[in-house]
């Protein structure tokens, strides 16, 4: 092995080890985002529950129908009901940047995969490339088969 070939698995051992660090160092991070996250998906649903006399749409349809409620009521809990839906459905930023950090995570997991693949000697990669072909074969052989089971075209 050259110095230069020396040099470059040396650096790539540094940059795995990093994205290691910063992976675990993420973790933290992850679990309060998501703590804050259900904790404020538990709050929107349950000030939406307390806004409501009536829960659901055939509830207010049951109160209009026996004259609980008027018409101009039973539409406006019926707006009320949609839009609160759309409201504790609608993401928090603190829900957007938890999914933005766990995608991050994931790259950041494949990226050292790949290194760690690159630091194999070439026969050990080539096997592993034959291996992972012949698995990906077998799998879309038996996707075939099942396909030709169901009566589907191949």
């Amino acid at each position: 092995m050259t110095d230069k070939e020396k040099k470059e698995r040396k650096s790539i051992r540094v940059e795995i080890k990093a994205r290691k660090l910063v992976i675990k160092k993420l973790a933290t991070a992850i679990g309060a985002l998501q703590k804050t996250a259900d904790r404020q998906k538990a709050e929107k649903t349950a000030k939406r529950e307390k806004l409501l006399e009536y829960k659901t749409y055939n509830e207010a349809q049951d109160a209009y129908g026996y004259g609980f409620i008027t018409e101009e009521e039973f539409d406006e809990i019926v707006e009320f009901l949609e839009k609160s839906q759309q409201i504790v459905d609608e993401p928090t930023a603190e829900e957007l940047a938890l999914k933005i950090l766990l995608n991050w995570r994931h790259h950041m997991g494949l990226e050292i995969a790949n290194l760690e693949f690159e630091m194999l000697p070439k026969e050990e990669q080539s096997r592993i490339l034959e291996k992972n072909i012949e698995i990906l074969q077998k799998r879309e052989a038996r996707r075939c088969m099942a396909r030709e089971e169901r009566g589907e075209t191949v």
